[in-house]
């Protein structure tokens, strides 16, 4: 046997010892017992999805111990690569420490392969002879993007590339960069890799087939899904169909079909999912909370965006501004016309919303006469039968030269074209199905003008609201586009080269194929603004002084400096380097924060650090240096005018991975306590146990970066006692100008940053969305709710400083269900008044006021009676006199007109007792549930104590359903909202009856005991109910939902519910009943529906 195979048999046999020396968690179990089962069952994809943190390596390793086979583990970067070799440690037992770990794992420079291959996708990627090909298509895609785009001619976009790769190499190759993976990206599927990857690519492939790999683990898999995705399933394919094993944190979303189907074809679909409050509740993970700092432009910034808002505000003042026909009457607008003109066509049985209903005509298109009628049969438009006109139109046409029989025919031709029979699309829905967004841009228009909306529009929460900047410029685009662009008057040429141009302006432009959103410097100035950088130091202020040298803090922005980006400065508003690393690091410096912390920046380019500690971190490093074998002398670099040194070194090896890893051993020792940096280095990979504070200043809104970056902040270091209640603290800072329609810009990607991630609210709720950072904030946040960012500051202030009791509100170790809960969010309820309070008797008022009124009979007659029938035995047994024979029917009616008043009163206290918002919440969740019970949506095994109702610390409520299947609870929330939203044009309402004091009109509390005036109201009121005088009269009317309104059983369950939980009444509908509309129009609370995990 030769030496190499006796290595390799003893390499082998290290496999038969590997197992993890530590308890695996109990989702760990579940994986491997999952995976043992699929395997068993024959299948060969395995698909993991679980949070940065999670032990995801500890996974893989497991697995390859347990099927103890050469192995080959693919990662996106070195610095992965370096995780699965370091965790391997921890898998080895004591008595193999002779051959380490070196022996057992290794990459692709080894010769032989060891049994456990590390690998990137890039070093199976990389191109080879076919490059030059590649590299040709992409400068001809180049050129002809240059053709279309400037309109060159081939000879001016062929000299443009030479001249920019003589003059500008960085950027032609930056350039062709782009290109070229698009064109990767386009024959993926056509064309054979092995032909185009590179000789060592493809002898690492073959070398691989020779070590008999069964087990493939593809790291951060959510990568595969262009051109590493075909690699690798050429690579699957070339090893002989082994086991395939997919890790990742974030699943790719918002992918094509063409990539989706490339993902799933790899590893399959999702087989277990581990959700991040899971391991937050098991203690695998760091409880957390997000937070955010709001700031506002300076006033430098702020006027410059003023200032590009100008003439958009000038625009839509005079748009929607009525039209003077005299002193006594306006006329609406001509955009308010033409958007009513436009809903109710929609709303007609049949409207075709794709193409003008035009025909086929004998006349050339310049003398079309005036449309009389379109043919509803035929779609075809009907002319006027005008003899006269005809003939002289025929003159007129015969006059011209010899070129307008020809223009005659193809103006024929043309239209006959669009005059196709087209399939008809049902009305507004053909419109909300195929238009959505401009379906609603049209109600929050109609909304804003306090229009009514027509009976076919079912009216959502999102409808009723003001127009957002999108909504007007999807209305402004549509109006300019198909009336003032194709219009014969000169003034609305005009007109529309002015909306064109302040659209511009906020980043929108006008083409023939739509509305397209461009790069705007409003966006700019809010996403880079230079009062971030002053953000973050109050920031890390406020966090030093609660955690003191505990503080481990990250900064992640962007870029180092704007000028690395695509972006160029704008001069006087925003610096070459706002919003970049080296401004955070300059800005922290020069305050006392800076002091503290002794920040440090790291990025792919540069180390800089704290002038007061480079002393300090040169000996550091030189010793870290050594540590690692490694020789290399650090160079430092000062500038007087600055408060920072750089550090770098003359060597090779003085790389990103190296210094990155150092500098983050440092960090957790506490020689800096801050560090700087961009996503590309602190997102992926990167590691540090020790940080609890993470400040994100990125634009990033992309799912996979979201989650990865708020991951680094929540791993635990299990050989730290101090950290055994870590909580961490994930900031986010956004610049608003809530003055202006695009200053929410900065929020409305905060808000999209949020999308889709659970967290902690105030209440100890987990929840999805940006409403987890504050009850108040949503995707539908007006902008009055940021009147005043000091108070929500100083709210986030409090709850940075509270770590303990967020640590508590996780409830870490207790059990939980492990699934989604819709609930739905209830603010500015209005005044409850006085619920009728033979409701809650189940009895109606007759029934009710009887029963009262045998109560109060009742106490009178029995002392009454047992008084009376004393003295009349005293009287006729015992011969007692007149006088005295009557005393005991005296003092029965003494202890009758006491027990009376004791009585009344209870009952008078009962009966006026005020309902509160909650209880009213309660009852007609009630009534909703017993509806839906009735109707089989729900089973009717579910009790009202299933109906959880809670307050945040805003006062805002949150109801759900509980115990109940995911759609059940859908049903529940949705016909919740629908009946708690406000009137618009819901086609059946309900009132509620509630009393109200005297002549009052508006809720009032009629019980109060030290309110002498109110008292006396009481007792007036309870006297006039046993009366049977007391009238309800009717506080406000409440959708039906729609769910149960659109059939005659449902209305009748939910109005039989209704009596029974909320209020007397009988469904009303609206078609026939119009002035309910107008008269309760946009009454009704503000309502978020969110999503829960318990």
């Amino acid at each position: 046997m030769s030496q190499d195979s006796r290595n390799n048999t003893t390499e082998l046999s290290l496999l038969d010892d590997l197992n993890f020396r530590f308890p695996l968690r109990k989702y760990q179990k579940e994986i491997l017992d999952l995976v043992h089962s699929k395997i068993e069952d024959g299948e060969k994809q395995i698909h993991i999805v679980a949070p940065p943190g999670s032990g995801k390596t500890i996974i893989g390793l497991q697995l390859i111990s347990a099927i103890k086979c050469p192995s080959l583990i693919i990662s996106p970067n070195t610095t992965i690569q370096s995780q699965w070799r370091q965790k391997l440690d921890l898998f080895l037992p004591p008595d193999a420490e002779a051959f380490g770990s070196a022996d057992l794992i290794g990459t692709h420079e080894d010769k032989p392969l060891k049994p456990i291959t590390l690998l990137t996708y890039q070093v199976l990627s990389t191109p080879g002879r076919e490059q030059e090909y590649l590299e040709k298509l992409a400068r001809n895609a180049w050129i002809e993007e240059l053709r279309k785009s400037r309109s060159m001619s081939r000879a001016d976009a062929e000299l443009r590339l030479i001249e920019l790769l003589q003059h500008n190499p960085k950027e032609h190759q930056k350039e062709l960069s782009r290109h070229l993976t698009r064109i990767r990206r386009k024959l993926t599927d056509v064309l054979e890799l092995k032909e185009i990857l590179h000789e060592n690519a493809l002898n690492l492939v073959q070398a691989l087939r020779r070590q008999n790999i069964r087990l493939v683990i593809f790291d951060e898999c959510h990568h595969l899904t262009d051109y590493w995705a075909a690699v690798m399933t050429q690579l699957v394919k070339q090893l002989d169909d082994p086991l395939i094993v997919g890790l990742t944190g974030t699943p790719p979303e918002g992918k094509s079909s063409t990539q989706e189907t490339r993902y799933m074809s790899l590893v399959g679909e999702i087989d277990y999912q581990v959700p991040t409050p899971a391991l937050v509740k098991e203690g695998g993970l760091a409880p957390f909370q997000d937070l955010v700092y709001f700031t506002q432009p300076t006033e430098r910034e702020f006027a410059f965006l003023k200032e590009q808002h100008e003439d958009f505000h000038q625009l839509i003042d005079e748009l929607v501004k009525p039209t003077k026909v005299s002193d006594e009457r306006c006329d609406a607008s001509g955009l308010t016309n033409w958007i009513s003109e436009k809903v109710s066509q929609a709303c007609d049985e049949e409207q075709t919303i794709d193409r003008p209903n035009w025909a086929v005509a004998e006349t050339p298109l310049s003398y079309l006469p005036a449309v009389q009628k379109v043919d509803e049969t035929t779609h075809r438009i009907r002319f006027p039968k005008n003899k006269s006109r005809t003939k002289s139109r025929t003159n007129r046409i015969n006059t011209n030269n010899s070129n307008t029989s020809n223009e005659s025919n193809i103006s024929n031709d043309w239209i006959g074209k669009l005059a196709t029979p087209i399939t008809p699309i049902a009305g507004w829905k053909g419109l909300q199905e195929h238009k959505p967004q401009l379906a609603i841009a049209y109600c929050r228009y109609m909304f804003k003008m306090q229009m009514q909306f027509p009976s076919k529009i079912e009216v959502s929460e999102a409808m009723t609201q003001a127009p957002l900047l999108e909504d007007w410029m999807i209305l402004l685009e549509e109006y300019a586009s198909h009336k003032l662009k194709v219009s014969s008057d000169q003034s609305d040429h005009k007109l529309y080269a002015r909306i064109k141009s302040a659209a511009q302006k906020l980043g929108y432009g006008f083409t023939e194929q739509g509305l397209r959103k461009q790069a705007s410097p409003v966006d700019r100035v809010l996403a880079f603004s230079n009062s971030k950088a002053q953000a973050v130091a109050k920031i890390l202020q406020i966090e030093h002084r609660n955690l003191g040298d505990k503080l481990r803090a990250v900064v992640i922005t962007d870029f180092e400096r704007m000028s690395a980006t695509v972006f160029k400065p704008l001069d006087g508003v925003l610096s070459k380097e706002s919003g970049g690393a080296i401004d955070a690091l300059r800005t922290l410096l020069a305050t006392k924060s800076g002091t503290e912390l002794n920040p440090c920046l790291v990025t792919g380019s540069l180390l800089l650090t704290d002038k007061r500690i480079t002393e300090q971190f040169v000996r550091a490093a030189d010793q870290y240096i050594a540590s690692s074998g490694l020789q290399m002398d650090l160079i430092v670099k000062n500038d007087n005018t600055e408060g920072f040194s750089e550090i770098t070194a003359s060597s090779a090896k003085w790389e990103p991975r190296f210094y990155v890893a150092m500098i983050t051993e440092f960090f957790e020792r506490g020689i800096t306590k801050c560090l700087i940096g961009t996503r590309g280095l602190f997102g992926e990979g990167w590691d540090s146990q020790a940080l609890n504070t993470l400040i994100d200043l990125t634009t990033t809104t992309s799912p996979v970066s979201v989650k990865q970056l708020r991951g680094r902040s929540i791993r635990l270091n299990a050989n730290d006692p101090t950290a055994v209640r870590k909580c961490a603290n994930n900031w986010d800072v956004v610049c608003i100008a809530p003055q202006l329609e695009k200053g929410l810009n900065d929020y409305n990607r905060f808000v999209r940053k949020h999308e889709g991630y659970f967290g902690i609210t105030d209440d100890g709720q987990i929840e999805c969305g940006v409403g987890h950072v504050h009850a108040s904030l949503s995707e539908l946040t007006p902008a009055e709710v940021f009147a005043s960012i000091d108070e929500f500051n100083q709210e986030m202030t409090d709850r940075a400083l509270a770590r303990e009791q967020i640590y508590d509100l996780w409830k870490v170790g207790q059990p939980y269900k492990n699934h989604a809960l819709g609930c739905i969010e209830i603010s500015k309820m209005r005044e409850i008044a006085l619920a009728p309070p033979f409701v809650r008797r189940n009895l109606n008022y007759k029934q009710h006021v009887s029963e009262l009124r045998s109560d109060l009979v009742g106490v009178v007659s029995k002392y009454s009676f047992l008084g009376a029938s004393t003295s009349l035995i005293a009287l006729v047994a015992l011969h007692l006199p007149m006088l005295v024979a009557t005393i005991p029917f005296i003092i029965g009616l003494i202890f009758a007109a006491k027990e009376y008043r004791s009585l009344f009163a209870s009952l008078q206290k009962e009966t006026c007792m005020q309902r509160t918002q909650e209880s009213a919440l309660k009852d007609i969740a009630q009534a909703v549930l017993s509806a839906l019970q009735r109707r089989h949506f729900i089973p009717e095994d579910i009790s009202a104590d299933s109906i959880r109702i809670s307050m945040r610390t805003d006062g805002t409520f949150r109801v759900l359903l509980d115990d109940v299947e995911p759609q059940q609870s859908a049903h529940f929330i949705s016909c919740m909202k629908e009946a708690l939203m406000p009137v618009t044009n819901q086609p059946y309402v309900i009132p509620k009856f509630e009393y109200f004091v005297g002549d009052n009109k508006s809720p009032e509390s009629i019980i109060s005991t030290t309110n002498t005036g109110n008292n006396q109201k009481s007792n007036q009121f309870f006297l006039d109910y046993l009366a049977g005088k007391a009238e309800p009269r009717i506080a406000a009317y409440y959708p039906v939902p729609g769910l149960l309104a659109r059939s005659e059983k449902g209305r009748e369950a939910f109005e039989e519910a209704w009596n029974k939980h909320v209020s007397p009444g009988y469904i009303v509908a609206t078609e026939t009943n119009p002035e309910l509309l107008n008269r309760y129009f946009k009454m009704g609370p503000s309502l978020a529906q969110r999503l829960l995990w318990e």
